[in-house]
């Protein structure tokens, strides 16, 4: 196991991490995600989590750094502020949260939260190994 991967792991023993988010599914997506749960229908979800960048974000020659995060269950949506495009997510999903050996790939089964604006594709996501 690489260092960061143990750091990360350490971490989310303990606690709840947040990541930032740059970029995912439409609105229709999500209800239709959430909809079809329980049903032999599969809707991807494809939220891009960002762990960090790899120069100061303003300089042009950035890259962000994703976390491969996968399988999204949301099994709750509530409306943040009723403007129709906030929304307070909550599920389950897999993430892997050392994206720096991407040939070893250890995708673990997390509890998240999160908070999306559909409108403009940004927000926040929390993972925890908690069942919440």
């Amino acid at each position: 196991m690489s260092t960061m991967r143990e750091s990360n792991q350490a971490i989310l023993d303990s606690q709840t991490v947040r990541f930032n988010i740059n970029g995912g599914p439409s609105r229709d997506r999500i209800f239709d995600a959430c909809k079809y749960l329980h049903d032999k229908i599969k809707i991807d979800l494809d939220f891009k989590v960002i762990l960090g960048y790899s120069t100061p974000k303003d300089d042009p020659c950035s890259a962000a750094l994703e976390i491969p995060v996968r399988d999204f269950r949301v099994h709750k949506i509530m409306h943040e502020d009723g403007s129709g495009e906030s929304f307070m997510l909550s599920g389950r999903c897999k993430a892997d949260l050392d994206p720096c050996m991407p040939i070893m790939k250890q995708y673990r089964e997390y509890s998240f939260s999160a908070w999306y604006n559909s409108k403009r594709r940004v927000g926040w996501i929390s993972l925890s190994e908690k069942e919440g």
